[in-house]
């Protein structure tokens, strides 16, 4: 680690991204960014999220695209964006040449492509995201067979398409004020994807009644048209960020803060001492192992992760994953649990075949079981699977679901969009399940697994890492998204969360001989990475509460406030490449300590020095502290007592 490049400790990448390019055009304020537009505000409102062409293959991965012949005239009144993006990967071979055009009077964004290749595609063309603030927003829908109708944006995240057969979408962004999307060349169709915690409803092409995949011939040509216009005649002036950023303690908003703890590790080596002390330091509630029972090899790995339990002093949260031979599969599973002689916090019940757990599974299950802890049901998949397939609470004793923020894109302003959404799952949820608890887990950066594939995934090419690592794992941008993930499910309710692994590539440290692909995840064997201080920081606090912290922007910066007894720590992230200045308007004394650039690489080596940093003593004036956050930079405040 001698030769890492200084940038991949911000987001694991060995240089800083490329700005966005800023564009103006009459009323129209955007960012052009690698062959895509996005966050198209008209006066101070954003009213479309992104418009982007996607290459999705045969099991939904989406295939990027390399970008040549990129041409900007940026004018006064009128600007002028051509390229062309090849997306080529195993048989995929895909280019197609895009015209973004802007004028006062509308944006276009048109694209014509070719297929070079025979290749199954379960999807090629135009994505319009609407900001999920459109939930509850009139709208007017014109459909391919020249009808309109009339409706809303969905309030509660909605399990179907809510329009179909789309021609073009009208929406009312301000009193009086109305913006037009047309689109052309195919017939869309649109879903809220929130289901998935992205913060946007998609409206896209081809629509999911038709069939796929769909084997595309060498030459087929594609061609679309997006044309975004402003209705109303009523004045739209431009905006402009609130600078600096503006983050207030907001008291009036409190919720406890949920049980956190971390999944066993998928690579299932034992725990090594000076690993269950750090993660002693983290004060875990639990610990997840998944057990497979329907396996021949199952127990090994059950009573390895059982022991690592004992050894933290953490109950396990046993997710059971049962095949047909349902009774005998979990009557062999009580009595490994027996045999291990370990705590059990919950049962979380799956079924191969059952998307979410059935009623008629559940009840076997706890027939079978005779536990005193909870058993809980839902699914090992996205909440899509939850909100489509909901299971019968009346047998259930809490509901549960994961998440990760990569199924659609995979930047990091797409990553840091996805962290408010997540509060929407958890009150979609509630919507269903009553009283009952929620319970999210695991949160990874990437799919665990596919639910959707229609084929097998292909090998693990020679020096890649595994494909549900990524390397913002080790990054301070990784643990600037945890402490938005835990703010945002807490603040809709979860009584509990389950992220990532102990050790690894999902883990919160490597293990102690480190990353086997160092050059495409870098880290120190035996260290941590910097969301272990994120989860030190919470875990001092565990059984307390949290207290929100509104943000005056989001997307570029966010914290939370932690209160237990007397105690109050406020912990505050960048998520961007830039230096960032804050107002924070918290009353009292505080003393910070800071992980950023600076010190980041010595904290991952040894964490025990950045605990011992010295702590600079902050005096607000008139109740607002002036702050400013590095790039990527993690800010934690302890209110001193007066």
């Amino acid at each position: 680690m001698e030769n890492t490049p200084f940038y991949v400790y911000y987001s694991g990448k060995e240089s800083l991204d490329p700005a966005p390019l800023r564009l103006q055009c009459g009323p129209f304020d955007l960012l052009y960014e690698a062959g895509t537009i996005r966050y198209i505000r008209l006066g101070s409102t954003e009213v479309v999220r992104q418009i982007y062409s996607a290459v999705r293959d045969q099991n939904w991965t989406t295939i990027p695209g390399v970008l040549s012949d990129v041409q900007i005239t940026n004018e006064a009144d009128f600007f002028q964006i051509t390229f062309v993006s090849h997306h080529q990967q195993d048989e995929i071979d895909f280019r197609w040449r895009g015209l973004i055009e802007g004028t006062p009077e509308s944006l276009t964004f048109e694209m014509a492509g070719e297929a070079h290749s025979q290749f199954k595609r379960n999807r090629i063309g135009f994505c319009v995201l609407h900001p999920m603030e459109c939930a509850g927003l009139s709208c007017k829908i014109e459909h391919t067979d020249q009808t309109i109708s009339e409706g809303h944006f969905p309030q509660q995240i909605e399990p179907h398409q809510p329009f179909l057969n789309i021609c073009s979408i009208q929406h009312e962004f301000q009193p009086g004020s109305w913006v037009e999307v047309r689109m052309e060349g195919e017939t869309f169709e649109m879903e809220d994807q929130r289901n998935w915690i992205d913060a946007s409803y998609k409206t896209y092409c081809t629509a999911l009644s038709l069939p796929f995949p769909v084997t595309v011939e060498p030459g087929t040509r594609i061609e679309q048209k997006i044309t975004l216009r402003l209705l109303s005649s009523t004045a739209v002036s431009a905006g402009e960020r609130q600078k600096p950023l503006t983050l207030t303690l907001n008291e009036a908003r409190t919720v406890p803060l949920p049980a956190i703890g971390l999944g066993a590790a998928s690579h299932h080596e034992p725990l090594s001492d000076r690993a269950v002390e750090r993660l002693k330091a983290l004060h875990l509630v639990h610990l997840r192992v998944d057990v497979r029972p329907d396996e021949s090899d199952w127990q090994q790995p059950f009573t390895r992760d059982a022991e690592a339990a004992k050894r933290l002093d953490v109950p396990l949260e046993i997710a059971v994953h049962l095949g047909s031979d349902l009774e005998a599969q979990l009557q062999a599973v009580r009595s490994q649990v027996e045999i291990a002689g370990v705590r059990v916090a919950r049962w979380l019940i799956f079924r191969k075949g059952e998307k979410s757990t059935r009623r008629d599974t559940m009840e076997r299950a706890k027939r079978v079981l005779q536990s005193d802890a909870p058993l809980v049901g839902g699914t090992d998949a996205f909440f899509t699977e939850l909100n489509r397939e909901r299971p019968d609470m009346a047998v259930m004793d809490g509901v549960v679901y994961s998440i990760n923020p990569q199924v659609h894109a995979f930047d990091n302003a797409t990553l840091v969009e996805t962290l408010a959404v997540q509060e929407v799952t958890v009150t979609s949820a509630r919507a269903f399940s009553g009283e009952k608890l929620i319970h999210v887990g695991p949160v990874t950066f990437k799919m665990r697994w596919n639910p959707n594939a229609t084929a097998p995934q292909p090998p693990l090419a020679p020096g890649e890492i595994p494909p549900q690592a990524d390397a913002r794992q080790m990054s301070l941008f990784g643990a600037g998204w945890t402490l938005g993930s835990v703010k945002y499910l807490a603040l809709g309710g979860a009584a509990s969360l389950t992220y990532f692994e102990t050790t690894g590539y999902l883990g919160v440290m490597s293990t102690e001989t480190g990353s086997l692909h160092p050059d495409k995840f870098r880290d120190f064997p035996g260290g941590v990475f910097p969301m272990y201080f994120v989860f030190a920081h919470l875990g001092e606090f565990a059984g307390g509460e949290l207290i929100d912290l509104t943000t005056s922007d989001g997307l570029w910066v966010d914290g939370l406030a932690l209160r237990k007894g007397d105690r109050m720590r406020l912990l505050l992230a960048n998520f961007t490449q830039d230096a960032q200045r804050i107002r924070l308007a918290a009353p009292g004394r505080y003393q910070q300590i800071t992980l950023d650039g600076s010190n980041v690489a010595g904290a991952m080596q040894h964490p025990q020095a950045y605990f011992d940093q010295p702590r600079q003593r902050l005096e607000p004036t008139e109740g607002v502290l002036h702050l400013e956050l590095a790039p990527y930079a993690l800010i934690v405040l302890d209110r001193i007592a007066s």
